[in-house]
């Protein structure tokens, strides 16, 4: 319904304006309409009410744009163009703005341990490396091997650490696919593994390095060394 002006007519008292019923019809009508967009038609009521714009004043740390009657300095206020602060206590304590997130020199607490690949990570979960660690190879055999962290990773990137125990030990050159992205040759010293450089039941760890999988354990090597620092030692006296 539109708004329902009482008409006053041209001057005092000249008769041409509305009498006291149809004066009174129009106010019922606008308070009725009021009270039925933000009530329930006879109480007055702010829930449920769908604005189209609400526009707030800049607000500062001290004293938000958007706070609670009883906790003036808590709440929001906006900081600068296109940007959204936080403030507890009458200090700022985060923004949101183009560049995302910022919790200056706020920590998060209290959170749940990150299960999907886009989950964040608690401290606890970094310092166990929980995600580099599988319990065996999933669908692999000898010198063909597979592991599937959980969460998956999304692709191989330079650097990823892996520690898995192999199913079955290899006898040469072997390869790895993780999470299903795809094998890649596992290598040490710039070469194709040979021989039982992996063993069954063993810890295998590796380390992609952007082209293929690097093994850091390699157990014919820690041999060849064992024996060379050996001889060394014997011809040296």
């Amino acid at each position: 319904m539109a708004y329902q002006a009482i008409g006053l007519g041209t001057t005092a008292g000249d008769g041409t304006g509305d009498d006291i019923r149809v004066g009174g019809t129009k106010v019922n009508a606008n308070f009725s309409e009021i009270y039925n967009f933000i009530g329930d038609g006879s109480t007055l009521s702010m829930s449920g009410i769908t604005y189209t714009t609400i526009a707030f004043e800049d607000g500062s740390a001290s004293s938000p744009s958007i706070t609670n009657t009883g906790d003036t300095n808590t709440g929001m206020y906006f900081s600068a163009a296109d940007t959204i602060a936080f403030t507890t206590g009458g200090t700022q304590r985060a923004t949101i703005d183009s560049t995302g997130l910022n919790l200056q020199s706020v920590k998060i607490t209290g959170m749940s341990v990150g299960t999907a690949q886009a989950d964040g990570i608690t401290l606890r979960q970094a310092q166990a490396q929980a995600f580099s660690y599988i319990a065996s190879d999933t669908g692999g055999s000898a010198n063909t091997y597979a592991i599937a962290p959980s969460p998956a990773i999304a692709a191989y990137a330079a650097g990823q650490q892996f520690h898995f125990i192999a199913a079955n030990g290899s006898t040469g050159a072997s390869t790895l696919n993780v999470s299903s992205l795809g094998t890649k040759n596992i290598y040490v010293q710039g070469s194709a593994i040979s021989g039982a450089s992996i063993t069954t039941a063993g810890i295998t760890s590796v380390i992609y390095d952007g082209t293929q999988f690097q093994l850091m354990n390699d157990k014919l090597e820690q041999i060849d060394a064992g024996i060379g620092l050996g001889l060394a030692i014997a011809i040296g006296g």
